[in-house]
């Protein structure tokens, strides 16, 4: 699934959309993530750290009344180290074997303290060893997941238990036992449960936040890149970016821990679970694995926050440009590896960027275009007309008269760039000034075909074939499909003519390489060109857009075609006839 925009729906605006993808990193990184990953991961830390505590102390203890009862020669003093003996061993296997079996463990001990005391027990150890039981029984509260009611009513039975067994006075030892227990197990109770509360609202604000929320474990990459002994950030880039299969490798060793609905939508997926796990090192590409690196080595430098922008792909095969933002908590914690991130989607910004970019390229080629081929006609009135009023030479009247013709034609050519320019300026405020009239198209094309020299071209019409248009922007038209063709264009180059029913076309034709398919249409932009001819000034590139504008202004268009039969490149007038009904005629 993707979540473009639909063409034509308003930007945010990036500095509101950039402001709350921060706030919400902020707000995240407040829960500390990485200490509180729906509070397992924390609460494993301490369980480790209070199983070694509780092997240590139960050590210690049973060496020290077991050193005791050997300078004493006391029987009895060496019987009571076997308790706290049989508790150290059960803590310090479940303190190497990561905690599998340590509320079995537990309860042993509970059951071996209970039991032991009555044979070996003294008035003088009757504290330590209830001290003992209210202590290991409150340390169960942090690793019963569940049925802990039943835990604590279990627990408490077995202290009740012990208080008639250990004492005359079994009430009040049981109730001083028992009450401890109590504390001790709401103090537990209350730090698993703040616990669970910040993890809580830590997932609710990552799964139901608007932003797109990945959160990922560098662990496993971190340490590969350690493992390459290359501590300049620099040098650091350069290695990787010349390996590109290494990157790869680092990439599958970043694991997705969480990803919500809006992060999965925006990847183009249905369920955000089908992401979680190792990232794919197919999902690296020529431009991910720039902005990958870029991370990297942020990781290396200790770096709390990053930016990058790049492109990718969707799991559904669309083209994706992201703003990619993360957070690093401080080194503290069971995961100081775990970034937050927010993904931001700026395809649709991208491509105003990319329109803006084509845009001021298309203006500045347009002003070299301008400048070029104002220049040509431009420098040869100046010079000419330079040369008529410089009573050092002496011309022949034929002479001048040849100047000043040469001199009427390029500043004829001059115009008809102004000219275009004209009518380009004003088609993008609509405001184009058509005045359609009846008048006889074969006077109009020849009159052009003389200045361009085309003499033999076309032959006089048939009959009087007439349109109903605007003739001065008729002979617009005409004078740029005939200068394209003599700019672009074959040698052979003609005009002809039709007259059907009610539409009169005319055809510019000549047997250049015609233009690929794909060119066809953007010919018809502004500004653009199929291709350029060696030795021949390029033009702007208006004279066709301005020519269809006008055609269609006047109820007609202007198409392009290639005959295959005749191997000629067609630019097809069409424009409304002023004369209805008349038969086929030809005009060229």
């Amino acid at each position: 699934m993707n979540n473009r925009r639909p063409a034509g729906t308003r930007l945010h605006e990036p500095s509101t959309t950039l402001k709350t993808t921060r706030q919400t990193l902020r707000a995240l990184v407040e829960y500390k993530p990485e200490e509180t990953d729906v509070f397992q991961e924390a609460i494993v830390t301490v369980r480790l750290t209070m199983m070694r505590m509780g092997a240590i102390a139960s050590a210690l203890t049973a060496l020290v009344i077991f050193t005791s009862g050997l300078f004493t020669g006391s029987t009895d003093q060496l019987l009571e180290s076997i308790t706290p003996a049989i508790v150290a061993i059960l803590f310090g296997w479940q303190a190497l074997s990561g905690g599998r079996q340590i509320v079995l463990s537990l309860i042993v001990s509970l059951i071996s303290v209970v039991i032991t005391y009555p044979l070996v027990g003294t008035a003088a150890t009757l504290l330590p060893a209830s001290l003992a039981l209210v202590i290991i029984g409150g340390i169960g509260l942090l690793f019963v997941d569940t049925r802990r009611l039943a835990y604590v009513i279990g627990v408490g039975a077995l202290l009740v238990l012990a208080g008639f067994l250990w004492a005359e006075e079994g009430v009040a030892t049981a109730a001083t036992i028992v009450t401890g227990f109590c504390l001790v197990a709401l103090i537990m109770l209350s730090v698993r449960l703040a616990t669970s509360v910040s993890a809580g609202r830590y997932v609710r604000l990552f799964e139901d936040s608007p932003v797109a929320l990945l959160e990922q474990d560098w662990g496993a990459t971190l340490r590969a890149v350690e493992n390459l002994g290359i501590e300049d950030p620099q040098e650091l880039r350069k290695y990787l970016l010349a390996r590109p299969e290494l990157v790869a490798d680092l990439a599958a060793g970043i694991v997705y821990v969480r990803v919500n609905a809006a992060a999965a939508e925006l990847l183009g997926l249905d369920d955000p679970a089908a992401l979680v796990g190792p990232m794919s090192p197919t999902r690296v590409n020529e431009t991910s694995m720039e902005a990958l690196v870029s991370e990297v080595v942020a990781m290396t430098e200790g770096r709390l926050t990053f930016e990058c922008t790049y492109e990718t792909v969707t799991f559904n095969g669309d083209q994706l440009w992201v703003d990619v933002r993360w957070i690093r908590p401080l080194r503290v914690g069971p995961n100081p590896d775990r970034l937050v991130i927010a993904v931001h989607d700026i395809t649709e910004e991208m491509r105003v960027r990319r329109g803006m970019a084509d845009l001021i390229r298309s203006k500045d080629e347009f002003i070299a275009s301008v400048s070029h081929e104002l220049r040509t006609p431009l420098t040869a009135v100046v010079g000419l007309a330079g040369e008529l009023a410089d009573g050092s030479m002496e011309f022949s009247d034929s002479e001048r008269a040849e100047l000043l013709d040469l001199i009427a034609a390029q500043s004829r050519e001059m115009a008809f760039i102004v000219e275009d320019l004209l009518v380009a300026a004003r088609a993008d405020i609509n405001q184009i000034s058509i005045a359609p009239e009846r008048f006889k198209v074969a006077e109009n094309v020849e009159r052009i075909v003389t200045e361009f020299g085309w003499d033999d071209s076309i032959t006089r019409p048939v009959g009087d074939c007439e349109v109903l248009a605007d003739p001065v922007r008729f002979r617009q038209i005409v004078r740029n499909l005939i200068a394209n063709a003599h700019r672009y264009g074959g040698t052979r180059r003609r005009i002809v003519g039709s007259h059907d029913d009610d539409v009169v076309t005319i055809e510019v034709r000549d047997d250049g390489p015609g233009i690929p398919d794909e060119d066809r249409e953007r010919i018809f932009e502004p500004y653009a060109r199929a291709h350029a001819r060696p030795g021949v000034t390029a033009s702007v590139g208006l004279g066709l857009a301005v020519s269809r504008r006008l055609a269609k202004l006047m109820a007609g268009d202007l198409v392009y075609d290639f005959d295959e039969e005749s191997s000629e490149s067609v630019f097809r007038l069409t424009l409304p006839s002023g004369q209805p009904g008349m038969s086929d005629v030809s005009c060229g």
